[in-house]
């Protein structure tokens, strides 16, 4: 979740025991390792169905182990951090907020990008197709990677990736010659519906429940946001 994409973590198996620090796991592990073996003459057949030492020494790690991450993941670290601020305070509630975005933009492009995958697209293949093919205007690859959010050289990539594909058509410019027009093909323009159709059946399914009221007012907000990062760059 990285930071945001972490989720909570299930409860350890039925039947499977859960050190809660590492002392446990240290000192059952030595224990294991040192006991000397017993004859087993004379005693009953073992159990088919026992888990043996090694199989149950695993578990109790991995156990332990998802205990420690959720003891130690960032969300309840995050807890920790708000608290250094005061209640109510204007640096805190800041921070919150851009906490809140940074999170929603990375968890929205995550799954976006998993619904589009099934079409063999992504979402920067998708932002730069809307682009080319409603910019109003010829962009330069500096331009469009600016507006992705990629590098200049991977822009370039993406654009001859593209181009293979039959999405865009790439010709230099008959006025300067280091410049190279980009246009969207039909086929291109179809993988913007298909890519439609699926943002917006997620849009419906994340924002249904909001009230259209909260929405105008966060929209505001983020329009205001935006012009305030594009005066600092």
């Amino acid at each position: 979740m990285s930071l945001d994409d972490l989720a909570p973590l299930s409860e350890a198996a039925a039947g499977v025991y859960a050190p809660q620090d590492a002392e446990d796991v240290a000192t059952e592990t030595s224990a294991m390792s040192t006991k000397p073996l017993r004859p087993t003459r004379g005693r009953k057949s073992a159990d088919p169905n026992a888990l043996d030492p090694l199989t149950i020494q695993a578990r109790r790690i991995a156990a332990k182990d998802r205990n420690d991450e959720q003891r130690y993941s960032p969300e309840v670290s995050l807890q920790r951090y708000y608290a250094t601020y005061e209640s109510g305070s204007h640096a805190g509630e800041h921070f919150r907020l851009t906490r809140a975005l940074v999170t929603a933009a990375r968890r929205w492009r995550k799954i976006a990008n998993e619904r589009v995958r099934a079409i063999g697209q992504s979402m920067a293949r998708w932002e730069t197709l809307f682009l080319v093919a409603f910019s109003g205007h010829e962009l330069s690859v500096s331009e469009l990677a600016n507006l992705v959010g990629i590098e200049g050289p991977t822009m370039v990539r993406m654009l001859h990736l593209l181009e293979q594909d039959g999405l865009v058509t790439r010709e230099q410019s008959k006025i300067d010659r280091r410049v190279t027009i980009n246009t969207i093909t039909p086929a291109g323009e179809q993988v913007i519906e298909d890519i439609k159709a699926i943002t917006g059946k997620l849009r419906e399914e994340v924002l249904q429940d909001i009230d259209p009221a909260d929405l105008a007012v966060t929209q505001r907000v983020l329009s205001q946001l935006i012009l305030r990062l594009d005066e600092l760059r």
